[in-house]
C-alpha cells in the first residue's frame, strides 16, 4: 500500500487487529501513522517519512501494537518526535527499525506509556536534543 501527500498516511480510530506490510506512508500533512485508541495492530516493513508532524503517533490507550523492520524518518515540524506515544499507550513493541532525522526526539514516551519494548533499533541523527526520552 502506498499513500502519499494526504492529511494522514494512515489513521486508525478505535480500530484493532489490523496488519500492514509492506506499506509506504509519505509526505503526510500531519502524521504518517496515527493510532487513537487502537490496539493489537501490526506494522511490518513499513515506511513513514517526511511527515509534517510525527512519523508515528500513538494516543489514548493505543496498546499492544508492533512495529518491526520499518523506517520512520524525517519528521519535518520543529518540536515533534519521529515516534510519539502519549497517554496510557502501554505494551507497544518497536524492534529492528530505523528511527532517524527527526526535528526533536527520535522516540518520546509521555504520560504513563509503560512496558514498551524498544530493542534492536537504529535511532540516530535526531536534532537538536537527544535520540529518546
Amino acid at each position: 500500500m502506498d499513500i502519499d501527500n494526504r492529511q494522514f498516511g494512515i489513521f486508525l480510530y478505535n480500530s484493532n487487529h489490523n496488519s500492514f506490510k509492506p506499506s509506504n506512508f509519505t509526505r503526510a500533512k500531519e502524521d504518517g501513522i496515527y493510532l487513537y485508541g487502537s490496539s493489537n495492530n501490526s506494522f511490518q516493513a513499513c515506511n513513514a517519512s517526511y511527515a509534517s508532524y510525527r512519523c508515528v503517533y500513538l494516543q489514548q490507550s493505543s496498546s499492544w501494537n508492533t512495529f518491526t523492520s520499518s523506517n520512520f524518518t524525517n519528521s519535518l515540524y520543529y518540536n515533534h518526535a519521529n515516534i510519539y506515544l502519549a497517554t496510557n499507550c502501554d505494551n507497544n513493541t518497536f524492534t529492528y527499525n530505523n528511527i532517524s532525522r527527526g526535528t526533536y526526539h527520535g522516540l518520546y514516551l509521555y504520560d504513563n506509556c509503560d512496558s514498551t519494548n524498544i530493542s534492536y533499533n537504529y535511532i540516530t541523527f535526531n536534532t537538536p536534543y537527544r535520540d529518546w526520552e
